[in-house]
């Protein structure tokens, strides 16, 4: 009797339809918004895509389609994907330039492939046609810093007529670089640009010598890696008081965007100098890849660039290996660290661990490599090229160590 009253009740009691699927752009475009909501992003994009057809004149279909093609270019933005995610700020663009937002996404994600020149026009175009938004500006005048262009990056601040508290403090930031590297001079090569002070006789003289070794690194590193400069790179000659001053004890050479080098002596330092040039010159090429590389990774290859002997490093490593010292020991900045023999350590196990791979998969892996690192990033890279995630490159390479 109970069953056939249960029957009965399913009987009455119909289920529920399914929600009938949008039909009209409006709808289309308020499924789209929730999806986004919800962090369906391919889904929103489809629903935002169908209303764009219905509604092709509604510009905020078009603003929600250009939101939704942003968020899934952010995505392969924060992956390491970026000729992927330049792709999608620019159809996010073409889709409606909503208030600038999808170009200021693309110009920064040329900035991080090396494509300043890019970059910075697009961030002047956005500048121009949204004054009032102080993210352009900024990275334009951040540009002309990188270029020592610092009197175009003030100018530029100087012009805008409500500066923001981040823009006075930024030009005010250029004007005091400006005055430090105002009586500097500048000489030029095919891939470097290269400034020093003329009251410094003993750099004077060495800058031809130095400009060669640059050209030498750049060289030696394309062809063994693959990889050259997209414009040219600056690089300052410092003596070693003015030095100090921007780099940690137990620097030598130093890239935040610009090569910096340490130079007293050119006829004395000249061999330890053409080693400093290598490391800090791969390092710039490396930034140019667009992806961010942990420590390991890039100081390891810098040193490589170097062809710094494996002898002290192996034992080093050996002693890392055995107190349970790995990869996942080494994350973070390196130039924060406190103690030289902590640093040592990891410049030695990176300096194996890069010499490994190069023995295990050959020279010819690299520029492959380096082609993936640009389009995915670095993790996925070497699933790609090298078959194995880097978690189990380094338990193999841990391993060969007891073989």
């Amino acid at each position: 009797m109970l069953t056939s009253l249960l029957l009965i009740g399913l009987l009455q009691d119909p289920l529920p339809e399914k929600p009938s699927p949008p039909k009209t752009g409006a709808e289309w475009n308020q499924a789209g918004v929730s999806a986004l909501e919800k962090g369906q992003l391919r889904y929103s994009l489809q629903c935002f895509e169908e209303a764009k057809a219905l509604l092709p004149k509604d510009e905020t279909v078009s603003v929600n389609l250009s939101r939704a093609l942003g968020q899934l270019a952010l995505v392969d933005y924060r992956e390491n994907r970026l000729p992927e995610a330049l792709i999608g700020f620019q159809a996010a663009t073409q889709a409606h330039r909503d208030n600038g937002t999808p170009e200021l996404l693309a110009a920064r994600c040329l900035l991080r492939l090396g494509r300043r020149e890019e970059a910075l026009e697009q961030a002047l175009l956005l500048h121009q046609d949204f004054p009032k938004k102080e993210q352009p500006p900024l990275l334009a005048a951040d540009i002309y810093a990188l270029r020592m262009q610092l009197d175009l990056g003030v100018q530029l601040l100087k012009k805008i007529e409500e500066p923001t508290k981040k823009i006075l403090d930024r030009m005010k930031q250029l004007q005091e670089e400006q005055l430090a590297w105002k009586s500097y001079l500048r000489d030029y090569s095919l891939h470097f640009e290269v400034l020093y002070n003329p009251n410094q006789q003993a750099i004077v003289g060495a800058i031809p010598l130095i400009i060669q070794d640059l050209e030498n690194a750049c060289t030696d590193v394309s062809s063994h890696f693959g990889l050259l400069p997209t414009e040219n790179l600056v690089v300052l000659v410092l003596d070693k008081d003015r030095y100090k001053e921007q780099a940690p004890e137990w620097s030598a050479g130093l890239y935040d965007g610009r090569i910096r080098l340490s130079v007293g002596d050119y006829q004395k330092e000249k061999k330890n100098l053409r080693t400093t040039i290598r490391h800090e010159y791969a390092h710039a090429v490396l930034h140019n890849l667009g992806a961010q590389l942990p420590s390991w990774f890039q100081e390891g290859i810098a040193q490589s660039v170097e062809n710094r002997s494996l002898e002290v490093a192996t034992r080093r490593t050996r002693q890392s290996l055995e107190a349970g010292i790995r990869l996942a020991n080494l994350q973070g900045d390196w130039t924060s660290w406190e103690g030289a023999s902590r640093v040592r350590a990891a410049y030695s196990y990176s300096l194996c661990f890069v010499q490994w791979i190069e023995t295990k998969f050959g020279a010819h892996a690299w520029p492959l490599l380096f082609d993936a690192i640009r389009q995915r990033g670095l993790e996925k890279a070497t699933e790609s090229v090298l078959g194995y995630s880097v978690d189990e490159l380094d338990e193999q390479f841990s391993a060969s160590f007891s073989q």
